[in-house]
C-alpha cells in the first residue's frame, strides 16, 4: 500500500536491469531515499490464499480468488445464490439480504439489488438499479436502467 506520494515516488522507477523490467519493489528504496516514512504491515489471510501475479495464468486465479471472496462475503449476508460458481459479482456492487440471484448472473459496476429481489438467469447488469421485491427476467441485458417491483 502507498500513500499519494507513490506516483511521484514511482517515478524514479527504472527498468535497467537484465529482464528490463520496472519492480515494485524498488519502491521501498525510492521512498527510503526521498526520507518518507515507511512501515511493514504483516498480510493476514487466514486461507493462504496471498499470491504474485506476474503471467496471465497467475492474474486469471487472482481473479478467480477475489471473485470467490466476493460471493462468499454476501452469501454471509444473506444472498441467495442458486448457482455460486457461475455468479460473477463486481466489488462495486451492493446486494441487500434475502436477494435471489439465480444461475450465471453477473452484476457490474454500481449496481444495486434490493431486499427481495430476483435476477433471473443469465441476466447481465451494469451500473443498474433494482428496487426491493423487483424481479429482473432471465436474460436481460441492461447498463443503468431502473427495475421496479410490479
Amino acid at each position: 500500500m502507498f500513500d499519494d506520494a507513490a506516483f511521484e515516488v514511482a517515478g524514479g522507477l527504472s527498468a535497467d536491469n537484465a529482464a528490463g523490467e520496472y519492480y515494485l519493489t524498488d519502491m521501498i528504496e525510492l521512498y527510503r531515499r526521498s526520507g518518507r516514512g515507511l512501515h511493514a504491515h504483516r498480510g493476514h489471510d487466514a486461507m493462504r490464499e496471498l499470491i504474485g501475479v506476474n503471467t496471465r495464468a497467475e492474474l486469471a486465479r487472482a481473479e478467480a480468488l477475489l471473485r470467490r471472496r466476493t460471493r462468499e462475503r454476501w452469501l454471509e449476508a444473506g444472498v441467495t445464490m442458486q448457482a455460486p460458481e457461475s455468479t460473477v459479482l463486481d466489488e462495486t456492487v451492493v446486494l441487500a439480504p434475502d436477494v435471489v440471484l439465480e444461475p450465471g448472473v453477473l452484476l457490474r459496476g454500481a449496481s444495486t439489488v434490493g431486499r427481495g429481489a430476483r435476477v433471473g438467469a443469465y441476466a447481465v447488469l451494469d451500473g443498474c438499479t433494482v428496487a426491493p421485491g423487483a424481479i429482473v427476467p432471465p436474460h436481460t441485458v441492461a447498463r443503468g436502467r431502473a427495475f421496479e417491483a410490479l
